[in-house]
């Protein structure tokens, strides 16, 4: 298989992963499940993924990559320097693609093996030491980066998340506060 081919294809396999978990759940996650959905041999699953935790942790990788890549094109979008990556990382976790992703790459790893969450954990690390830089203000990246993942949790267990205009206003007040010296 040549290497484009093969980049193509583990990109189906983690792509089908994430939806046999979103529309399934995360119990529903099975390699002949992720065959299937992703119209590929079992045989041809495992030539890159060798067993479960192999592609939970590549979803994991995956999320983080993903993610990152987000950040870096926003925040070279971002005409104001102080708090451009801060608003970044808001603006990526404002879609919902997204927060759909990490659901689904976190909740397997989760339940099936913690320490696959190793490289989140290391990367939620970086985010935040990121976040502290580019505020200078430890107390309102933290604040931030909290009120972000409560928002995650409550709209991913759907715990009476806020929805439409009140959402919009969540995320501008968060953002207004990247924007003060």
């Amino acid at each position: 298989m040549n290497p484009v081919d093969s980049t193509r294809t583990r990109k189906t396999i983690l792509q089908a992963a994430n939806r046999v978990v979103l529309r399934d759940g995360s119990n529903s996650l099975t390699l002949d499940a992720v065959a299937k959905e992703a119209g590929v041999s079992k045989g041809g699953l495992l030539y890159h993924f060798p067993s479960k935790d192999a592609l939970i942790s590549a979803m994991v990788d995956d999320l983080i990559q993903t993610a990152d890549e987000s950040m870096r094109v926003l925040q070279a979008g971002d005409p104001n320097p102080r708090g451009s990556w801060t608003r970044a990382y808001i603006n990526v976790c404002r879609e919902s693609d997204e927060t759909d992703s990490i659901s689904a790459a976190m909740i397997p790893a989760a339940a099936s093996n913690p320490e696959l969450l190793e490289p989140m954990r290391k990367m939620y690390e970086i985010w935040q030491r990121k976040l502290d830089e580019d505020l200078g203000d430890r107390s309102t990246s933290t604040l931030i980066r909290l009120a972000l993942d409560g928002l995650w949790l409550v709209e991913l267990f759907n715990l009476n998340p806020p929805r439409g205009a009140r959402r919009d206003e969540f995320f501008n007040m968060v953002i207004k506060m990247t924007e003060h010296e």
